[in-house]
């Protein structure tokens, strides 16, 4: 062929070369006529020191409302486009005005890119009016991630557009908590050969990371593992991906990269996420076995944290906070400057706020309101070391009775019951704590707890359980009790003390009652011959249950103990049905299912009868709730 040059090219490719239209810093304007599916596309070159772009169309054909699509977008080096473009579908009415605005970079080539709908009906031709306006307000600190340890910080906020006056109205708020996790365990192990071996037939490895962590309440949570979160095929791994589970090995959710889209709303519980990371070298995998997993709490709006900003360095230590509705026109090359100081997380649980945690949002610094939907800059407050809860302060004074952290109870004796706790079942180790601290009820407490948990509940152990509890409940004098609680008393320190003991007399009453139910069961199911004097009836067990509604609603109480009782009185009525509604709510109330909490209400639906219920536990949600292994990646 190179012998025949004169005969011409074998196949040509052709090339768009486009040259970008330097756009005018007081915008670019103009008029468009669109037939069905036509495509109007304009190319630009962001002005220097712009931020955000003003997008303005405008439908002039007369009584006409059409459907238009918009997409804007602009590359950066190293960086999805998704990150940098605005798609959205806008519908446009005559003679009224439509106002787009998104992010841009200075010095970069922009795609404004309009197009009407091709299902559109109606006349063949429109004409519309658009103009596009370069807008900048850029923040000059560096960075907006704070800590608690920080003190005061300063924030610039600078007009950096060239003819354009900008309104500014700072404002901010901490919609999510980031938790980071460490893995407890990490295992790399070969993948096989048949089903994952590489197209030289290479051996890959797959590290498996696993993540566990508690959830006091219910909430919405997005995972992320933020060092692959943004990239996929171009990623160096051949997978990243992971599955969470509850307690129980169920399979709850799983997601890969990109993790906005894998939101879930949790219940309260404990769980359990596994990490996947596969990649043919063994070493690489080997750096990432610590690897922190992170999860993106949404805060419920009462939880929100607002940040207050200051005018001055003087403000921000006194804590006078600047009017958040106060607004400040900036003209070009001009220039605000505000402070900010350590939040106060009042607001939030002190179980939510973990070391190394944050707090997550955006801050928006535009008075527009079309602006402050889309023009935000994400903001992070990094938690600092956790309060101290033994800081005590007295009275200026120094008396004592006004200072109300006073120790309740005797700290030697309650020091010796945490110690001893768990073997306080043990006779001879309550004796001797008896002994050198006789009379004293959190001690007969602890020893109930203690006996009460014991998994071998026999006659011999109810009884002494019902001795216990009777202890406790004679050592307090009901009437002077009662008249103590009917007395308004603000003294903190009173009022603690009367909150304990009720709940010591609740407690005991709910042991005593469940001991006693026990006792009763257990004589309905034997044949030997009971001792009638000694047997417990039902007589007994409804003075337990009419002395605990003298103190709380039994049937609505959420309280474990109450919970436990309810469900045991009611078995001993016969009353199945509310007996499955209590183990259903003791379910909730834990935040866990258990396998033998669910066969306990499988019996409750035996007894009533509810044959198709029965089945469809043991043969589904027993099975699929409890399932033996985790799934396989």
């Amino acid at each position: 062929y190179q012998r025949r040059v004169h005969a011409g090219p074998l196949f040509t490719v052709p090339i768009s070369a486009i040259i970008p239209t330097v756009a005018p810093s007081s915008g670019l304007s103009g008029e468009a006529s669109f037939h069905q599916a036509d495509i109007i596309r304009r190319f630009l070159v962001v002005p220097s020191g712009a931020t955000w772009c003003k997008l303005r169309l405008e439908l002039l054909t007369p009584d006409t409302k059409q459907r238009f699509w918009v997409h804007c977008i602009y590359l950066v080096d190293m960086q999805a486009y998704k990150r940098t473009e605005m798609h959205k579908v806008v519908a446009l009415v005559s003679q009224q005005r439509k106002i787009l605005t998104f992010k841009v970079e200075a010095n970069v080539t922009l795609e404004v890119c309009i197009a009407r709908d091709w299902r559109a009906e109606g006349q063949s031709e429109l004409k519309i009016e658009y103009g596009i306006e370069f807008h900048g307000l850029a923040i000059d600190s560096g960075d907006l991630c704070f800590s608690a340890t920080d003190g005061i910080r300063r924030l610039t906020i600078a007009n950096t557009s060239s003819n354009h006056v900008e309104d500014v109205q700072l404002s901010a708020s901490f919609k999510n908590l980031v938790t980071p996790l460490r893995p407890v365990e990490y295992k790399i192990i070969p993948l096989s050969m048949e089903r994952d071996s590489n197209y030289d037939n290479s051996l890959s490895y797959q590290l498996i990371l696993t993540y566990n962590f508690h959830k006091c309440r219910e909430m919405d949570i997005v995972p992320q593992c933020r060092i692959f979160s943004d990239c996929l095929y171009e990623s160096d791994f051949e997978s990243q991906l992971w599955i969470l589970y509850d307690s129980n090995k169920q399979y709850l959710l799983a997601g890969d990269a990109f993790p906005h889209q894998y939101a879930a709303k949790l219940p309260k519980g404990d769980y359990i996420l596994k990490l996947q990371l596969c990649h043919p070298s063994f070493e690489v995998l080997e750096k990432f076995k610590d690897l922190t997993f992170t999860l993106v709490n949404k805060l419920p709006v009462s939880q929100q944290v607002s940040v207050p900003f200051y005018s001055t360095h003087l403000a921000a230590v006194r804590g006078q906070p600047r009017n958040a509705s106060n607004q400040t026109s900036l003209h070009p090359a001009r220039s605000l400057s505000v402070f900010t100081a350590p939040l106060s997380l009042d607001k939030m649980p002190k179980t939510l706020i973990t070391q190394g945690g944050c707090l997550q949002g955006n801050i928006m610094i535009s008075s527009e309101e079309c602006v402050k939907r889309s023009i935000t800059y994400e903001i992070k407050y990094f938690f600092g070391p956790s309060p101290n809860s033994s800081n005590k302060t007295t009275s200026n004074n120094g008396d004592a009775k006004n200072d109300k952290s006073i120790i309740i109870g005797d700290p030697i004796a309650d020091g010796m019951i945490a110690v001893y706790q768990k073997t306080l079942d043990n006779d001879d180790v309550y004796q001797k704590l008896e002994d050198e601290f006789p009379c004293y009820l959190p001690l007969t407490c602890a020893r109930l707890i203690a006996v009460d948990g014991s998994t071998n509940r026999t006659g011999e152990l109810l009884e002494k359980i019902v001795a216990i509890s009777d202890s406790i409940i004679r050592t307090i004098d009901i009437q002077e009790f009662r008249a103590s609680i009917a007395v308004r008393n603000n003294e903190h320190n009173i009022k603690k003390e009367l909150e304990t003991k009720k709940n010591q007399l609740i407690d005991a009453l709910c042991r005593k009652g469940c001991a006693v139910a026990d006792q009763i069961l257990d004589n309905r199911s034997t044949t030997v011959e009971q001792d009638i004097e000694r047997s417990p009836t039902l007589d007994d067990l409804d003075d337990i249950y009419y002395s605990l509604n003298q103190w709380i609603d039994v049937c609505d109480d959420g309280k474990p103990q109450v919970l436990t009782f309810f469900i045991r009185y009611c078995r001993v009525l016969g009353l199945f049905a509310k007996a499955s509604k209590g183990l259903l709510r003791q379910q909730e109330s834990d935040g866990k299912t258990t396998r033998d909490s669910d066969s306990r209400i499988r019996e409750m639906f035996l007894e009533l009868g509810y044959n198709h219920l029965a089945d469809h536990y043991i043969q589904c949600l027993i099975p699929n709730r409890y399932p033996p292994n985790f799934l396989l990646f």
